[in-house]
């Protein structure tokens, strides 16, 4: 698919990144160190999600009673 895909295991750590996600992150790397200094899109695979949020604890709780669809915007 031509859309962003990454998908994270039952401990949020990201188990797969297509093509099209790798390159996003590769083409914003810059800006997102802006917001997290020690962000590196070669090392996403394989890294945990916790730290895209300033609130890790709210998204593993989000996760963990997750039963229905649940949207969110994250504005970086």
């Amino acid at each position: 698919v031509s859309t962003n895909v990454m998908i994270a295991d039952n401990a949020r750590n990201i188990i797969y990144m297509n093509k099209s996600v790798m390159q996003m992150f590769s083409n914003a790397e810059a800006d997102v160190r802006k917001v997290l200094p020690n962000f590196s899109a070669s090392k996403l695979l394989g890294s945990n999600i916790d730290q895209f949020h300033k609130n890790p604890s709210h998204q593993q709780n989000v996760l963990a009673t997750f039963n229905a669809t649940h949207n969110a915007r994250i504005k970086v």
